[in-house]
Order: C-alpha cells, then sequence, then structure tokens
C-alpha cells in the first residue's frame, strides 16, 4: 500500500493525547446552551479524475457526524453539514452536488 512499515497499536495517553487532541481540533461543533450536542470532522483530498495523474481535484470527505442521540432529528446534523460544506467551497473544494447531500441525508435517517 505504500506506506512502509505501518505500526498499529493502542492508544497510549503519554505518547498520543496531544496529536489525537490536535486531532480532534480540526472540526466544527454544535452547542445548546454549556451542552456540545453535535460535532462534524472533514477533509480535503486530492485526487485523481482523469488519466494522466497530473489532472487532479480537491474533494471534501465528511469523516465522521455525531449528534447526540437526545438531540437527533432536529436539524442539528444538517447545520453541521452545511457549515462543513462551506468550508470546503472557502477552500476550493471542486463539485458538492446537492444530489450527493440528499443521498447522505436519505441513508442517516
Amino acid at each position: 500500500m505504500g506506506y512502509g512499515d505501518l505500526i498499529i497499536r493502542s492508544y497510549d495517553a503519554q505518547i498520543d493525547r496531544f496529536g489525537v487532541e490536535d486531532l480532534e481540533r480540526r472540526c466544527e461543533v454544535t452547542e445548546l446552551g454549556d451542552e456540545l450536542v453535535g460535532v462534524i470532522q472533514g477533509s480535503i483530498k486530492r485526487v485523481t479524475v482523469h488519466k494522466p495523474t497530473e489532472d487532479l481535484a480537491k474533494v471534501g470527505y465528511v469523516l465522521g457526524l455525531r449528534v447526540a442521540p437526545v438531540h437527533r432529528r432536529k436539524g442539528i446534523g444538517s447545520s453541521l453539514v452545511r457549515k462543513l460544506e462551506e468550508w470546503f467551497i472557502s477552500n476550493d473544494v471542486e463539485g458538492g452536488k446537492e444530489r450527493d447531500r440528499d443521498q447522505i441525508s436519505n441513508t442517516s435517517k
């Protein structure tokens, strides 16, 4: 796969805490009062669109979307997705079709 010596191990708080916290800071959160009720995390990658491989596109991915169970079905997840889409647009991500958002919404019900 091109990763060299890939090591998979258990989380070690002394070694990994800063890296995990840094990764988690790169997300959008939703608060209701002083309660954290939702979080979304996304990523932008460059992918090959056509051959030759010099033809690349920036594509946005939703890596995780969580809403507290008692706060689901209130539009919080949709609001988080829209906020992430705005971030994708501000970072020149290609595409972002409305149909794709509808498919995501329909599969999460």
